[in-house]
């Protein structure tokens, strides 16, 4: 009788188990699902990231995750920085992306 009793509760704990680890997955791949919101930088941190960035003649600077480039259309409003291809580079990824569709 005993051994009935654990035996019944062996199964009831793996079905716990499973049951979180469904719920835990279910969570993740909602939390993978969603987007992440875009956030422009406000105009008044500006001047802050051009101070913090201390580019002197021979910096190279990489927006990774620019969103609009609104860092490098300031940056190139007080200093020339060259050419922005991360601009160049996402406006060709999305042709190429409405192209597949």
């Amino acid at each position: 009788m005993l051994l009935i009793l654990l035996y019944i509760l062996q199964w009831i704990s793996i079905i716990i188990l499973l049951a979180v680890f469904i719920m835990l997955f279910l969570w993740m791949w909602n939390l993978i699902k969603e987007r992440v919101p875009f956030f422009s930088v406000p105009n008044f941190t500006l001047k802050d990231i051009y101070k913090e960035l201390n580019i002197k003649d021979d910096s190279v600077l990489y927006d990774l995750g620019c969103g609009d480039g609104q860092v490098f259309f300031y940056l190139n409003k007080l200093i020339l920085i060259g050419t922005n291809t991360s601009l160049r580079a996402s406006y060709a990824s999305i042709n190429f992306e409405h192209k597949l569709l």
